[in-house]
């Protein structure tokens, strides 16, 4: 009997039979979508950029100033030729009066909405030497929309406000809000206040469309000086408002009457003594200060003015008021207490 053999396990296949294949690793489909959300958003950028690129070629190119040369235009379209004996322009004014006109301060932004702005005031000296003065506040700026690109003048070159010309000093330019610029001027009437009493008064003006806008007028300072004792002059004062005869007013019609003045003479000193003394002086030192607030947006901010000092030979007791702008009158409420006399 023979034996009978299992078959061998670790055998090997036959020649010509294919080995077992590993199963394959599950697809991934958020891969594909990954690159096509890439895809989309590398198209859309390319074409925002190209937008972009489009529309800035557009746009008009902000407009640069020559500050000297603007001003020189300007200054001769408005008040004549230049003086090179006055070293200022000669306008013929009213009252057929020659002034010297000369820009005595100029402000020159950079941040406008469509490149440079120029602001600068001018002030005019009468010729012949007595009181009285004007100036003139002007703006340029460039044109919108289809003006865009064009330079326009925004002014009011003739204002008669004011007997002492203007100064440096007493001009101040204020940004109300982020789109408007102001100028406060200060007028002042009456030079010695030995002889009158000097009142000096803020305007605040401001372009408005095509036009400059008085946005508000009220006190700066008053100051006078009786020569006396604040009151001794309070008496006087008092004496005159009473109906009593002023002293150096009464002096000096009997001097008149004595014969020690020529009718003419006397005629004048009369009408100096009615200006300067029929009206006796008070004691006042007072000063009314501004303030603007923080700007914040395209609403002019408020102006705060703080009242101290003498006024009428009595020590005023510090007092704040708040000017609240009005949109639709485009100027500041003022109260009766801050308006000029």
């Amino acid at each position: 009997m023979s034996d009978i053999s299992s078959p061998n396990a670790d055998a090997t296949p036959p020649s010509g039979s294919a080995a077992p294949v590993p199963p394959k690793a599950p697809k991934q489909p958020w891969l594909r979508y990954v690159m096509y959300t890439l895809a989309v958003l590398g198209v859309l950028l390319l074409a925002l950029v190209a937008v972009v690129m489009y529309e800035n070629s557009k746009k008009p190119k902000n407009v640069a100033i020559d500050e000297t040369e603007m001003i020189d235009s300007l200054m001769s379209s408005n008040y004549g030729k230049y003086s090179d004996e006055h070293k200022g322009w000669l306008y013929v004014g009213e009252g057929n009066r020659t002034y010297v006109v000369r820009v005595v301060q100029q402000a020159k932004p950079s941040d406008g909405a469509h490149g440079d702005e120029l602001y600068f005031v001018t002030s005019g000296k009468p010729l012949d030497g007595e009181p009285g003065a004007m100036y003139g506040v002007f703006q340029v700026r460039a044109g919108e929309k289809e003006e865009a690109g064009k330079l326009f003048q925004i002014s009011s070159p003739y204002r008669y406000e004011g007997t002492v010309p203007l100064t440096p000093e007493n001009v101040r330019f204020e940004a109300l809000s982020e789109t408007l610029w102001a100028w406060v001027i200060k007028v002042q009437d009456g030079a010695d206040p030995k002889l009158a009493t000097v009142t000096v008064n803020n305007v605040v003006l401001a372009p408005n469309g095509d036009n400059i806008a008085v946005l508000a007028w009220f006190r700066a300072s008053l100051a006078s000086d009786p020569g006396i004792d604040c009151a001794a002059a309070e008496t006087r004062y008092k004496s005159w408002a009473n109906g009593e005869s002023h002293p150096r007013a009464a002096a000096t019609e009997a001097a008149a009457t004595q014969g020690e003045q020529t009718e003419s003479e006397h005629e004048s000193e009369h009408e100096h003594e009615h200006e300067v003394d029929d009206v006796p002086l008070r004691c006042n030192d007072a000063s009314w200060a501004y303030r603007t607030g923080p700007v914040s947006g395209a609403v002019p901010v408020p102006l705060t003015v703080t009242a101290k000092g003498v006024r009428d030979g009595v020590k005023m007791q510090e007092k704040t008021w708040k000017l609240v702008f009005d949109s639709k009158a485009f100027s500041y409420h003022v109260p009766e207490a801050l308006t000029p006399e």
